[in-house]
């Protein structure tokens, strides 16, 4: 699926509780966006997080 530049972007959302102020929680479909994988880039090297066939989530570098 391509990339839409009209899609709105994952809002982050506000911790439940004030004991987890520096946590910043995101949902795995507003992260993924309907799609089975994403790449993630952290310190100059990129990952690729995907769903597995088991529904599980999966990180890999």
């Amino acid at each position: 699926m391509p990339v839409s530049e009209d899609r709105p972007k994952p809002q982050c959302r506000e911790p439940a509780a004030s004991s987890q102020a520096d946590r910043i929680v995101y949902r795995a479909d507003e992260l993924l966006q309907g799609r089975r994988e994403v790449w993630i880039e952290h310190a100059g090297e990129m990952y690729r997080l995907r769903i597995t066939a088991a529904g599980n989530l999966y990180l890999t570098k």
